[in-house]
């Protein structure tokens, strides 16, 4: 298994659901989903593109965890929550489109990445108990260039 779309009627993505498949490249998640359960893709060390949909809301404890082929992705606005270890073992470039930081437990969210967020809402996310330990990989970026 390489790559996959999945049907348009799934809500959610159960955990584990397709941990450890190392040979997925790529997915194409649908917009209807709306939760990616706990280590859906843990493992999927040969992961380099995700389509996260708007209307996303969770991403929950290690989703990404050791998918090391994993280059960029972008978190929709509509994502409220991030939980523990969500891109552990993992260095992607991470874009947020939300000028505000989503909650959940990100304190030990990422392991090394890149953060962007939109021009003039770094001070939103660095101001934040969870959020100020990144403060070092948070830089802004102009979502005309997405």
């Amino acid at each position: 298994l390489t790559s996959i779309t999945l049907p348009e009627s799934i809500a959610v993505i159960d955990r584990e659901a397709f941990y450890g498949c190392s040979d997925l490249a790529n997915i194409n998640i649908p917009y209807g989903v709306t939760k990616i359960g706990r280590s859906a893709f843990s493992g999927c060390r040969s992961l380099s593109e995700v389509n996260l949909p708007r209307g996303l809301q969770y991403i929950e404890q290690g989703v990404f965890s050791s998918c090391s082929s994993l280059l960029n992705i972008i978190i929709p606005s509509t994502v409220t929550t991030i939980y523990n270890y969500a891109f552990d073992s993992v260095s992607p470039t991470v874009y947020f489109i939300s000028p505000e930081p989503p909650g959940g437990t990100p304190d030990s969210v990422f392991g090394s990445v890149k953060i962007y967020v939109p021009s003039g809402s770094r001070q939103n996310y660095i101001s934040t108990e969870a959020w100020s330990k990144y403060e070092a990989s948070i830089s802004e970026y102009d979502l005309s260039d997405l």
